[in-house]
């Protein structure tokens, strides 16, 4: 039995990322690291090790879904995943449990995203076993809006952004609510409660 570690699959968080700070960064890893405590990172077999990586896409997909309504910033470059760390055929496998009998898709992007879109609950799922949906919330908003922070607060690490985070939380959840904001919110609440 094996497991994917943050580490292995850090230059695939990399090119999820969306802002110079790369303060997403410190979410994927948080992320990651409750996903490797409920089990989500361990494999046992080949196909099993695709789900994994397959884990990783849907996490990014979920940020980048995220900034497109709260930020209206995102990217749809899955392209760049596929044959390099997903062979089309290992996709259309994997695909070909989760849909119907009468679904087809001629597009292997398409089918991707398709994927990820039905992984994304199961990830989230575990990630509420010990986020509550504000954490969830505040580490990915504060990604790409750090107003909330502290002017002296110095983020070079994943501990130094969740002490960030952990100090700003009641400014973060209590502050003026645009549609935005409560439309994001929705969003991951909806995933964590599925």
């Amino acid at each position: 039995m094996g497991s994917l570690s943050f580490d292995e699959l850090r230059w695939v968080f990399q090119n999820g990322t969306l802002w110079v700070s790369h303060y997403e960064m410190y979410w994927y890893e948080y992320a990651w690291g409750i996903l490797e405590r409920q089990g989500k990172t361990a494999y046992t077999n080949e196909r099993e090790r695709y789900e994994v990586r397959l884990r990783a896409l849907a996490l990014i997909r979920v940020y980048y879904q995220f900034s497109e309504i709260v930020f209206e910033e995102s990217r749809e470059d899955y392209i760049d995943f596929i044959d390099d760390e997903l062979p089309e055929l290992v996709i259309g496998q994997i695909l070909g449990g989760l849909i119907g009998a009468d679904e087809i898709y001629e597009d292997v992007e398409e089918a991707l995203i398709c994927l990820l879109d039905a992984m994304k609950y199961d990830v989230f799922k575990s990630l509420k076993a010990e986020l509550t949906d504000s954490d969830a919330f505040a580490w990915m908003y504060c990604t790409g809006d750090d107003s909330y922070f502290d002017e002296d607060a110095e983020i070079f690490s994943m501990s130094d952004y969740e002490k960030a985070i952990n100090t700003a939380m009641g400014d973060i959840m209590n502050d003026y609510v645009t549609s935005d904001r409560l439309e994001a919110f929705c969003f991951v609440s909806e995933l964590m409660d599925c």
